[in-house]
């Protein structure tokens, strides 16, 4: 029943809500399967002049066989005005049961919401997972410190959208050949105790699981401690996602939203959320917000410390490493090392003299694996760093790691460079 229009000031608005069968009764719904509704109070909506919505129905504590309960749902019928401000966008309701037998009724945990707003350019639009520039995309960095059910929804936002779908991918910060953020504490090789684990309402992750219904085996009581994860004060751009690696994606289906649900633990993250749209280059605003069942770390990538370029080696600007400079060959023909794709870095303002910069260079793993089977020492990558205005040559480079060509599909080194050039 909605609040009366004498005191509140506000129409009364199309209302309904939901009966739904779950097997417990401690978690919120996050997902609803069709089959589970018990009841739709008004399957066609209803109307905006009924204060009051009343349905009758008969519910069993039991559903083949099994112990069930039931949750039910109030919900309007119109998408809240993101336009209002929180008076006025709030509608007070009253939620009534009356019932032939005992019943107890208790109100779920809130959830709690997280939102950024944010849009595509023309810099910073790199289509759907697949496509050479994805790593474009603006990125966002999740982390949780208890097991945490995780509802994200991306919404597209404009009164004239550009047609085209959207969705988000989502995968952990650090690749495979990154060590796991969270670590087991224990003793080292050399007998060094390592830091003891974060406390979250004054216990340990590990505490935790001894307080749970497990069924007691041996060796249970040998749970170990986790130091959980954290997000990084340096957070890095993620650049592709490797062939093995762990990652789950939206369907692209829909023009205006998207939405996905997961179950997280602390020891899978820190994760990173990367929305799109199926193309590249194109321009939209969009809101992305995250709804858990427990306080969530949440950042969003730097941009102006994360630059990312996306290029392409073809016959005319494939010049291959140093060896194919004037310094060692003298066939005119073969001195193509400065056919290279070159790149100006330059600092926006000036900072301390000397500034750390990490440049990584990465190639997509797929279109590469075969050629780097063919010819694993002619697929090498590497890069030279160079003084602005000097003609480049081996002796001249600033950096180390980068020159000494690996075959692996990234190489990334940190390199000081004066902020006043």
């Amino acid at each position: 029943m909605q609040e009366d229009f004498n005191i509140s000031k506000r129409p009364i608005i199309p209302v309904n809500f939901l009966v739904v069968r779950v097997k417990s009764k401690r978690d919120r719904l996050w997902e609803i399967e069709r089959d589970d509704i018990v009841l739709e109070a008004a399957p066609g909506g209803s109307q905006t002049e009924v204060r009051e919505l009343t349905r009758t129905l008969w519910l069993s504590p039991q559903h083949d066989k099994k112990d069930v309960h039931y949750i039910i749902v109030p919900n309007t019928e119109v998408e809240g005005n993101t336009q209002f401000n929180k008076r006025e966008e709030e509608r007070p309701f009253f939620l009534r049961c009356f019932a032939s037998d005992p019943v107890e009724l208790v109100q779920l945990p809130m959830t709690v919401e997280t939102t950024f707003q944010n849009k595509w350019t023309s810099n910073s639009s790199g289509g759907k997972l697949g496509n050479h520039i994805w790593c474009r995309n603006p990125q966002y960095f999740l982390n949780i410190t208890k097991p945490t059910h995780v509802k994200i929804i991306l919404k597209k936002k404009g009164a004239r959208r550009v047609k085209d779908p959207i969705g988000f991918t989502v995968t952990k910060a650090n690749a495979p050949t990154v060590p796991p953020e969270s670590t087991i504490i224990g003793k080292g090789k050399k007998g060094v105790t390592m830091p003891t684990s974060m406390m979250v309402n004054g216990k340990t992750y590990a505490q935790t699981l001894h307080q749970m219904n497990f069924k007691k085996e041996k060796g249970s009581d040998n749970i170990p401690e986790f130091e959980l994860p954290q997000l990084q004060d340096n957070l890095e751009r993620k650049l592709q996602i490797l062939e093995n690696e762990w990652f789950v994606q939206t369907s692209y289906s829909q023009d205006d939203s998207a939405a996905l649900y997961q179950f997280f633990k602390p020891t899978q993250g820190p994760f990173v959320i990367i929305p799109s749209m199926t193309k590249d280059s194109t321009v939209a605003d969009f809101n992305l917000t995250v709804f858990s069942s427990n306080p969530v770390q949440m950042q969003p990538l730097n941009e102006g410390f994360n630059s990312v370029l996306s290029g392409k080696w073809t016959d005319k600007n494939n010049g291959g490493s140093h060896l194919y400079d004037k310094q060692f060959t003298q066939d005119a023909d073969k001195q193509t090392w400065v056919n290279n794709p070159k790149y100006i870095l330059k600092f926006q303002e000036k900072w301390a003299e000397k500034v750390e910069v990490k440049i990584t260079l990465s190639r997509p793993e797929g279109p590469w694996k075969k050629p780097v089977g063919k010819n694993l020492v002619g697929c090498m990558i590497g890069f030279y760093v160079h003084p602005y205005g000097q003609i480049p040559t081996k002796d001249s480079s600033l950096n180390v790691t980068g020159k000494e060509f690996v075959p692996w599909n990234e190489i990334s080194e940190t390199v000081l460079l004066d902020s006043s050039e």
